[in-house]
């Protein structure tokens, strides 16, 4: 019987590497899981053999040849460090620590990461997302974008729903159930990262979701949706959902 083999994606893959654009890839990762503290930080999780972040790096390293990683991290963020540090010495990757992630949110970390970016081009992504190249490829580099999918069963870990027309965002929130926002963002311009830079710079969003702050944004710039398809996607947040996982 052949063996499973321990990657997401082969590595002698004929699939070329978008080598147009420098990409920034954010990975929000302050929190631990519901009841997973016991397994330490998200990004540390092993999924049937890999870490997390391995194979996020993976995914993120067979679809982009000119990209840095920016790792938002709070609890146990020594541990991730370490890992970081001894296993991608070469590589561009950087860790930006939220302090107060236990009395801030996702926001704060978001602000944390753009501050620490000179690019226009960056994607934002929930860190408990088991990221795969086939999710980056489907995300059009010309323009800023959500990656959604068609909700069903497997997809009730993706809590955010997301209302569209014209295949762009007119809404994201918790009550709507037909497409899941996979809690993926592209912003493809300066001016749309100065605006996102601005909405979870201020006070009154350092408590918020991304969504939140992506509605704010969508009242004053475009953000298209990019529906995927036979593509699995899971969202690792608790031992429920990483039991789950199929990979």
């Amino acid at each position: 019987m052949r063996k499973k083999a321990n990657f997401i994606t082969t590595p002698k893959s004929s699939l070329k590497k978008d080598k147009k654009y420098f990409i920034t890839v954010v990975l929000l990762s302050e929190n631990h899981g519901y009841r997973m503290k016991s397994k330490g930080a998200i990004p540390l999780v092993d999924i049937n053999g890999i870490i997390l972040l391995d194979r996020q790096i993976n995914a993120i390293k067979a679809v982009f040849q000119n990209f840095e990683i920016i790792l938002c991290c709070g609890y146990d963020a020594g541990a991730v460090f370490e890992h970081v540090k001894e296993k991608y010495k070469t590589l561009n990757i950087r860790i930006v620590e939220n302090q107060v992630y236990e009395n801030s949110n996702c926001c704060e970390s978001a602000r944390l990461a753009i501050n620490n970016t000179l690019n226009n081009k960056i994607i934002l992504c929930n860190g408990s997302v088991l990221l795969l190249a086939e999710h980056l490829r489907a995300i059009d580099l010309e323009k800023s974008s959500i990656l959604i999918q068609k909700a069903n069963k497997k997809l009730e870990d993706f809590s955010i729903g997301v209302v569209s027309q014209d295949e762009k965002v007119q809404n994201m929130s918790l009550g709507v159930k037909e497409k899941r926002w996979l809690e993926l963002c592209y912003l493809s311009t300066k001016n749309d990262v100065k605006a996102l830079h601005g909405i979870v710079g201020s006070l009154e969003f350092k408590n918020r979701f991304l969504f939140e702050a992506i509605n704010e944004l969508i009242k004053s710039k475009n953000l298209a949706t990019t529906e995927v398809e036979k593509i699995k996607s899971y969202k690792i947040h608790s031992i429920k959902s990483l039991k789950k996982v199929d990979i």
